[in-house]
């Protein structure tokens, strides 16, 4: 507790029971004393009392803090349950997610498969030497839990439990669709995961088009 309170505190003790006896005795400004008091209000150490118009303060007893407390702590075991099950409903609800790097590439291969749903894919630019690794760790994954891909590629491509068809796009960006997803992985190492239904819906049909129209 900072020395300010403790004498506002050591004033209400003494009988000085308003702002501006509160004031005077401690030589505090007004405001400051009106700042302090709030403060101590909010950690329920003393009580706002008003009498005829005029407010006072007073000491609130060690039991009747202790009682408070041990109430909120009651209320918050009891909220528990029900804040776990919110979180449970809500924890994979974020409909737009940032990443960036290895470990952002990383965390959406994983989820691919964890999905275990089949794989849309546009294939529209080469894979960075350093996340090549990654790739293949994947496609092992995905090939033992026969999660099968489909790949409209602008390159020759031999991935294992897959077909590829040839589209000829250029872009800056591979584009992965599976289950409620899509997942847009940029050149430079960004990585948005897309979970708003219309985009996720445009994605799948664009590719669903663009696969029946190269046979």
């Amino acid at each position: 507790m900072l020395n300010n309170q403790q004498n506002v505190l050591k004033a209400i003790i003494k009988g000085h029971k308003t702002i501006g006896k509160i004031a005077k005795h401690t030589g505090f400004h007004r405001q400051s004393v009106r700042v302090i008091i709030d403060k101590l209000k909010q950690e329920d150490l003393i009580t706002e009392q008003k009498n005829n118009g005029n407010l006072s303060y007073k000491i609130n007893e060690l039991s009747d803090i202790k009682t408070k407390k041990l109430n909120e702590l009651e209320k918050l075991k009891s909220d528990i349950p029900r804040l776990k099950a919110f979180y449970n409903e809500t924890k994979d609800t974020q409909v737009i997610n940032f990443l960036e790097g290895k470990k952002g590439l990383q965390s959406v291969l994983l989820d691919e498969v964890l999905k275990g749903k089949e794989i849309c894919s546009f294939h529209l630019c080469r894979i960075k030497k350093e996340f090549e690794e990654e790739y293949v760790k994947n496609t092992k994954r995905r090939t033992e839990k026969k999660i099968f891909m489909k790949i409209l590629s602008q390159f020759d491509n031999k991935t294992p439990y897959s077909k590829t068809k040839k589209l000829n796009w250029k872009s800056k960006t591979n584009i992965f669709s599976y289950a409620n997803k899509t997942t847009i992985i940029f050149e430079n190492d960004k990585i948005w995961t897309i979970k708003i239904p219309e985009i996720v819906k445009y994605f799948q049909e664009l590719f669903d088009e663009k696969w029946k129209n190269r046979g």
